[in-house]
């Protein structure tokens, strides 16, 4: 009697679990679809494109974003005579940037309870990877882990590594640049209505 109740407990569980994983993928996708709607009111940004492939276990997620388009035209038409407004406006054409998340689903994710775990990435074109391989080597420019609780906040971290390159400058002459990475942690409540980030990068050269 006693293996079989114990039997039927573990079969349980068995059965618990990726209905568990699926709910809880159900609830993330929700919220990164909030967050998504959120980053519409930033000034000057754009959410260009957003896919979301949810799984049972694990979901991805690609989000394009695009900065400074706006404040271009703001500045083209408010001062279309001044040529410092308009050499202006052409530094700061449309940074399109896409971030792509892998995300691990709850109710076990990253080796904690949580209902996700999320690392993301800058995703680049071929010939940006190139140059930048060139400066990182195979480290990636910049990486982030997301953890989100079952209270719907959260925690995330980023970083970038330190690097050294040399790029040729507009009259020919070499230049080395220097960068000792970056780290930054923080934290966020249910609907980000709060949030803190402390970082570091210790210099740029």
């Amino acid at each position: 009697m006693k293996k079989i109740v114990i039997g039927a407990v573990v079969a349980l569980l068995v059965l618990a679990y990726p209905a568990a994983t699926w709910w809880t993928g159900k609830q993330v996708e929700a919220r990164l679809a909030d967050n998504a709607r959120q980053l519409e009111d930033v000034p000057f940004l754009k959410v260009v494109k957003r896919d979301f492939n949810r799984g049972l276990r694990s979901s991805t997620e690609d989000v394009t974003i695009e900065l400074f388009g706006g404040m271009r035209q703001a500045l083209e038409q408010a001062r279309k005579d001044d040529p410092a407004a308009k050499a202006a406006a052409d530094v700061l054409l449309p940074l399109v940037l896409t971030f792509r998340s892998t995300i691990q689903h709850g109710p076990f994710a990253g080796g904690e309870v949580v209902a996700a775990v999320a690392d993301t990435e800058l995703v680049f074109d071929a010939k940006t990877n190139e140059a930048l391989a060139k400066a990182f080597g195979d480290k990636k420019p910049l990486t982030a882990r997301t953890v989100f609780d079952y209270s719907g906040g959260g925690r995330t971290a980023m970083q970038s590594p330190a690097m050294s390159t040399t790029v040729k400058g507009e009259a020919g002459e070499m230049l080395a640049i220097a960068w000792d990475g970056m780290t930054t942690d923080g934290d966020f409540s249910a609907n980000m209505k709060r949030a803190t980030m402390n970082g570091k990068a210790p210099k740029f050269e």
